[in-house]
């Protein structure tokens, strides 16, 4: 009775178990459309934050959803699935890098540079230029083009 008992305990946990492995491998990234913001800020703003104090802006950003503000500066098709839209000043060097989310890359027909627009993102890195030749760049992910004004 002991060891039947054991059995059924051990094959319980191992069905748990693989059903919760097959979960979490089919699991899909939630689409950033339906996230709430938790910040939401100026390209040039966040840039600032950045420069000014990057640990507290790292405690403040990274990792979490941003919507970011801005003029297009350039758009940067890498392939078909992957482009980047630079945001920022046309005077600055630094800039907001959104890598945008390959299943809304239909917006990119209807954009252009120099128009605002507000963009939905997790911010993944700081670059910071420390010879003042090239500009700073903010990495923002998985972006989405919340509004354009």
């Amino acid at each position: 009775m002991k060891k039947r008992n054991i059995l059924i305990a051990i094959a319980f946990i191992t069905t748990c178990a693989a059903v919760y492995g097959f979960i979490e491998y089919n699991r899909v990234a939630k689409d950033l459309i339906y996230v709430k913001a938790k910040f939401t800020v100026s390209a040039e703003a966040i840039m600032e934050s950045f420069a000014k104090d990057e640990l507290k802006a790292n405690k403040q950003y990274l990792g979490r959803v941003v919507a970011v503000s801005g003029n297009i500066r350039a758009i940067e098709a890498t392939d078909k699935n992957n482009s980047i839209l630079v945001l920022g000043d046309e005077t600055s060097l630094s800039s907001v890098r959104c890598s945008l989310d390959s299943t809304h890359m239909n917006v990119l027909q209807n954009l252009h540079t120099g128009e605002k627009v507000t963009v939905k993102g997790i911010i993944t890195g700081y670059n910071a230029d420390e010879t003042g030749l090239l500009g700073s760049d903010i990495q923002m992910n998985r972006c989405i083009i919340n509004s354009k004004k």
